[in-house]
C-alpha cells in the first residue's frame, strides 16, 4: 500500500519513518524543504505540493500544528478530481472543528478518522505512540495494519468527537496536577519544611490510595 504523509515534523517524519520499516511506500509533504530533503534520502517519495499527493494515493495521514492547516490541506485533498478515498487525521484538534472536518469529509463519499496521539517526539520515531481513533469502527478494521505500522497501541473511543474529548480530558488532569506538584513544592519551601520527608510521606499515601482504587 502506498500512502500519502502531510505534515512532516518532529511526530509526522517518526511515524512516516515508521511506515517505511513495516514496508509501505510513503510519499510525503512538508512545508520545510530541508525535511523534505532529509526524509527522501530515508526511502521517502518527495512530493511538491498537496495536489501531487492526492492524485497519486487513496489514504492520506495528516499530522499537522494546528486547526487552520487542517481545514486548509483537507479542502485540497476533496477537490474534485483526486482520487483520494480516505483521511486520517491525527493531529490534536477541539472537538466543534473535528466534528465539522469529519462531516466535510463524509459529505464528499470520503472515509475520515481522528486519531489524536498520546506521546511525544522519542515515541513516534521508535513506534510507541498510542492513537485514540474515533470514527466508523469499520473504517478502521480496515486500516488497522497502518496503525500497528505507526504506533503500538490504538484505542477505539466510539463516534466523533469521543477520542478529541479523551484526549482534552487527558491533558487537564495531567497539567492539573503538574500545577498542583509546582505548588505544593513552593508551599513546602516558603516554610522551610523537610522536603525529603514530605516526599517520602506524600508517596506512600499515593501508593496506597492507588493500591485501594
Amino acid at each position: 500500500m502506498k500512502i500519502g504523509f502531510i505534515g512532516l515534523g518532529n511526530m509526522g517524519s517518526g511515524m512516516a519513518r515508521n511506515l517505511l520499516a513495516k514496508g509501505f511506500s510513503v510519499i510525503g509533504f512538508d512545508m520545510n524543504p530541508e525535511m523534505l530533503s532529509i526524509l527522501e534520502a530515508d526511502g521517502i517519495q518527495r512530493a511538491d505540493n498537496i495536489v501531487t499527493i492526492a492524485n497519486e494515493v487513496e489514504l492520506v495521514v495528516l499530522c499537522l500544528p494546528n486547526q487552520d492547516a487542517s481545514k486548509q490541506v483537507v479542502d485540497e485533498l476533496l477537490e474534485e478530481g483526486t482520487i483520494v478515498t480516505t483521511i486520517i487525521e491525527t493531529s490534536t484538534l477541539s472537538p466543534a472543528f473535528v466534528a465539522e472536518l469529519g462531516k466535510s469529509v463524509e459529505a464528499s463519499g470520503k472515509k475520515f478518522l481522528s486519531a489524536p496521539m498520546i506521546g511525544g517526539k522519542g515515541h513516534a520515531q521508535n513506534g510507541t505512540i498510542e492513537f485514540l481513533i474515533e470514527g466508523k469502527r469499520e473504517v478502521l478494521d480496515g486500516l488497522r495494519e497502518v496503525f500497528d505500522a505507526m504506533g503500538s497501541k490504538l484505542r477505539f473511543m466510539g463516534e466523533i468527537p469521543s477520542a478529541t474529548l479523551a484526549k482534552l480530558a487527558f491533558n487537564l488532569s495531567r497539567y492539573a496536577n503538574l500545577a498542583v506538584g509546582v505548588e505544593t513544592h513552593r508551599l513546602l519551601e516558603k516554610y522551610g519544611a523537610n522536603i525529603p520527608a514530605m516526599y517520602e510521606f506524600m508517596s506512600e499515601q499515593s501508593l496506597d490510595n492507588f493500591g485501594q482504587v
